[in-house]
């Protein structure tokens, strides 16, 4: 069975299926992955993101399940493979 991907970036509004309908929301798109009995994988593309709307910096990401992969390094524009990532000049944060 293949397993979903969730896509996030910094500028999206979407629901997560893809580059063009990434979220904003990482914690959202994890909780959407742990909640697939298959797992999954979020692809995180270059940029900052904060667990909460406060940037309180108690607050923090919750993985849920064993089950998901979380990868970042990702332009999110094109890539269709984790070998595609460059983790050197697409940080997850500033």
């Amino acid at each position: 069975m293949a397993q979903t991907i969730r896509y996030v970036k910094e500028t999206g509004s979407g629901d997560g299926s893809s580059w063009n309908n990434a979220s904003n929301d990482l914690q959202a798109m994890i909780d959407a992955v742990s909640a697939d009995p298959n797992g999954g994988e979020v692809w995180v593309a270059q940029g900052t993101y904060y667990p909460s709307k406060t940037n309180n910096r108690d607050d923090f990401f919750r993985i849920k399940a064993n089950n998901i992969k979380l990868y970042g390094g990702f332009e999110g524009t094109t890539e269709t493979s984790i070998s595609q990532r460059d983790i050197v000049n697409n940080v997850l944060c500033d």
